[in-house]
């Protein structure tokens, strides 16, 4: 309660029969304190801002039921608290908080007497006046209508007379549970003899009814700095949202907390408690899914229940995890959820809208990316049929070809139940004609086939944090020709395990940092010519951790990444680690400086220039570096005279740019920043140049 504004509360009777005494209620002093402005699950009677002055029934209508559960009608509100979660929204009609409806019943039904009208503290009106004001709607029965109008007339009355901001409130479960309305009325003018009385409460102990997510000791623990004191208004109003942010903070966001009209018996104060059920009766199980074309609602449904448990309390995160799934769900654009009153008073439903993505989904891709010996300029393209079925699942296949290579891969994915597991299967094949060069024999040709089965699952889904635990098994056979020198031919058979875990989060320090962890185990068979150290069983270890983080100037952020392999031996050269290339030392060619184990760090300043109609602008410098290690085993490596262990290292800049949704574009300039530790036999980089600066290009277009 702001120091500038406090409350008085008026007692009226109402029930189906004849007037009910009022005895028993608190005393004058006490019933202000409790009743007066902790009503926290209160709804306003009165809009002070209501130019007509009309009240504003918050309760249910069957005739406007329907348009009340449609999503996206009109402006959203998104409780400060729950800023930052994008998954989770509720009109300004429903209100996420609190989340409460009134009766079905028909209140007009219902009659009212008005027995009395009890002033707590009368130092800030004339209370004979304001008993004149009243008398028309006391000593007989009152629809609820009139009941309404004579809140109204009570408002303008204070209104008219030195309160301006004066606002009625009543809470809709007095109407449920007891035969009593308390209405508390906000916004009056202050005195300051008013304040310098304002009362307090001798509190001996709580005891909190409603509460299941939590043990009595936890919560009796957390409201023990309110315990055994003198409590003010404000310090009772704070110990009472408290006990709903306890319950907040653990997912729970449509708890609510509030004391009801009591007695206070050896200083112990009741606290009445809302979790925020979800209606099992409304929709299915306390969701309801809008009406979808291709993905199969129950699809959504099932994934929504995973968070949504009918008749339990809804926690949020669980239900935002599982959104968050739907939304990376091929065939699925976004999926909007909305809470909806659910059929009973302290209850709620989930609605679901989903926006569908399209069914084929196609990029196409030009780089030099290649190496110089099977061509650097390079055509790809990507089809995905995304959903075809309506269960989440999307067949893919994608193609890279240039001068002398062809690369095909083709595959399936889907989800395994609702939790957001997904197992696939693809098969791989390339053929490459490699081009005449420096360490490339005449007429050499490389093919190779790979068949994987994998999953993968995400053990975290947020908007601030995500992890993920995947795993594959994979099956790859590498064979090279050479026409001309047919005692060089070999076949490489590789069949390995892995499993590892990747994630990212985003901190209060304006930065996200990602990371990724991975172990393989293998085993190489080999047959024909070739390295035989690397035959048999092996093991490597991946990482790589990165921070993109923004900076106290406008629009400038840096960019840093380290990623690095070990390997308990020597490794066939398709498990190696490389450093040059696109991907790596930008400054040095593809292909260059492979080894066992290595390491890359990446550093960039980057500044976003802003957008020109559709597209978006982004610059930056870079320094890369990075080291190989050839051999982890040098005593049984070939025959050999350069370096087991050097670094690489360049610089450069680049521009990058981003045509809203329909493609990108990115050229990279890079200079070395040192000469060729390990050159070939004529003193030349890997692919048989010497150039000190390279460029990279590539362009992506999205359909």
């Amino acid at each position: 309660m702001k120091s500038d504004t406090m409350n008085r509360v008026f007692s009226m009777q109402f029930s189906k029969t004849p007037r009910q005494n009022t005895t028993g209620y608190l005393t004058r002093a006490i019933r202000m304190t409790l009743i007066g402005m902790v009503c926290v699950p209160t709804y306003t009677a009165v809009q002070a801002s209501d130019v007509n002055n009309q009240v504003t029934s918050v309760f249910y209508d069957p005739d406007t039921a329907a348009d009340q559960l449609q999503p996206n009608r009109g402006d959203m509100r998104i409780p400060q608290r729950m800023q930052g979660r994008v998954v989770v929204r509720a009109p300004r009609a429903i209100q996420i908080d609190p989340v409460l409806t009134a009766p079905v019943e028909n209140l007009e039904q219902r009659r009212f007497s008005l027995d009395a009208v009890r002033m707590i503290d009368s130092r800030l009106f004339d209370e004979q006046e304001l008993m004149e004001v009243m008398t028309p709607w006391t000593e007989r029965q009152l629809s609820f209508a009139e009941f309404q109008l004579a809140a109204l007339t009570l408002l303008e009355h204070l209104r008219e007379h030195g309160h301006p901001d004066a606002v009625l409130r009543f809470s809709q479960l007095q109407f449920l549970e007891n035969q009593q309305v308390a209405v508390a009325i906000e916004g009056l003018t202050p005195t300051d003899s008013y304040q310098d009385g304002s009362p307090r409460i001798q509190v001996a102990g709580f005891e909190v009814q409603g509460v299941t997510l939590l043990d009595d000791a936890v919560v009796q623990s957390h409201l023990s700095p309110w315990t055994g004191r003198a409590l003010s208004v404000d310090e009772l109003s704070e110990a009472v949202e408290s006990v709903a942010q306890l319950l907040r903070d653990q997912g729970y966001a449509l708890a609510q907390a509030w004391l009801p009209p009591q007695e206070i018996t050896d200083g112990l104060v009741k606290i009445e408690v809302l979790e925020g059920l979800v209606d099992g009766e409304s929709g299915n199980q306390g969701i309801t899914v809008a009406d979808t074309q291709r993905i199969k609602s129950e699809v959504i449904a099932g994934y929504l229940a995973e968070g949504v448990v009918a008749d339990q309390p809804l926690n949020i995160n669980a239900l935002e995890r599982q959104v968050r799934l739907l939304n990376e769900m091929p065939g699925i654009r976004s999926v909007q959820t909305d809470l909806a009153p659910g059929s009973v008073a302290g209850t709620t439903q989930v609605i679901a809208e989903v926006e569908e993505d399209a069914l084929l989904s196609t990029a196409v891709t030009l780089d030099n990316y290649g190496s110089k010996f099977s061509g650097e300029e390079r055509l790809g393209l990507n089809l995905n049929l995304n959903s075809p079925m309506g269960y989440g699942e999307q067949f893919f296949v994608n193609y890279t070809g240039s001068d002398g290579t062809n690369s095909y891969k083709m595959g399936v994915h889907a989800p395994v139940g609702y939790s957001g597991l997904r197992i696939g299967a693809s098969y791989a094949a390339m053929d490459v004609e490699l081009k005449e060069g420096s360490i490339a024999p005449l007429n050499q040709s490389s093919d190779s086939e790979s068949f994987s089965v994998f999953a993968n699952y995400p053990l975290a889904r947020g908007a601030a944090r995500n992890i993920d635990l995947f795993a594959s098994l994979d099956f790859k056979s590498y064979q090279n020709n050479y026409p001309d020198f047919g005692f060089f031919d070999n076949q490489r058979d590789i069949s390995s395990v892995t499993v590892g875990a990747s994630g990212n989060q985003i901190d209060r320090y304006q930065g996200r940092t990602g990371w990724g962890v991975s172990l393989t185990q293998g085993d190489l068979a080999l047959k024909g010519s070739g390295d035989s150290s690397t035959v048999g069983s092996f093991t490597k270890g991946n990482f790589n951790v990165s921070r993109l983080q923004a900076l106290p100037a406008e629009q400038w952020f840096v960019y840093a990444s380290l990623s690095g392999q070990l390997a308990s031996g020597n490794l066939d050269s398709a498990e190696k680690f490389q450093l040059g290339g696109p991907m790596g030392v930008r400054a040095w060619p593809v292909g260059e400086a492979i080894g066992d184990h290595g390491w890359l760090a990446n550093l960039e300043l980057r500044r976003n220039l802003g957008s020109r109609g559709d597209a978006n602008f982004e610059a930056f410098g870079f320094y890369d570096i990075g080291g190989v290690t050839q051999y982890a085993s040098s005593d049984d490596a070939p025959a050999y005279s350069g370096p087991n262990t050097y670094e690489l290292g360049g610089y450069g800049v680049g521009l990058s740019m981003t045509y809203s949704e329909t493609g990108n574009v990115r050229l990279v300039y890079a200079q070395k920043d040192r000469s060729n530790p390990n050159p070939t036999a004529s003193g030349t980089d890997s692919d048989g140049t010497d150039q000190s600066g390279r460029i990279w290009l590539i362009g992506t277009l999205l359909f």
